[in-house]
């Protein structure tokens, strides 16, 4: 299997345990732990350097974005119909988002860099 394959797939997986785990398990570490280090994977085989600044982006406003709606939607004042499921898929998908994110934004610094 190449390496693209491996990372396209781990990519999808993770996003499948998010949105299942944050319907049925949420809260749960394990699941957390797992998508951490899916996340970690991710970053590491699929984010070249000609990639990691679209990724960053994206990345980016799928953490504020994600972290914003979770605050909201978390609350329990308001009583929102599947704003649990919803909070917890969003938490999940920021788990899984975050490592990869740094391993790209570690790339581009290195990139920049290594030009001086």
């Amino acid at each position: 299997m190449r390496k693209e394959n491996i990372g396209q797939a781990a990519f999808f997986i993770s996003v499948i345990i998010a949105l299942v785990a944050g319907l049925i398990a949420r809260d749960n570490a394990t699941v957390g732990i797992a998508l951490f280090v899916l996340g970690l994977l991710v970053g590491l085989i699929n984010i070249t350097e000609k990639e990691t600044l679209p990724y960053l982006v994206a990345a980016v406003a799928l953490l504020i974005a994600g972290t914003a709606i979770t605050g909201i939607i978390g609350k329990d004042d308001l009583n929102l119909p599947g704003n649990e499921a919803i909070s917890g898929m969003l938490k999940y998908l920021i788990v899984f988002t975050a490592p990869a994110a740094v391993i790209g934004a570690l790339r581009g610094v290195y990139s920049l860099a290594s030009r001086a």
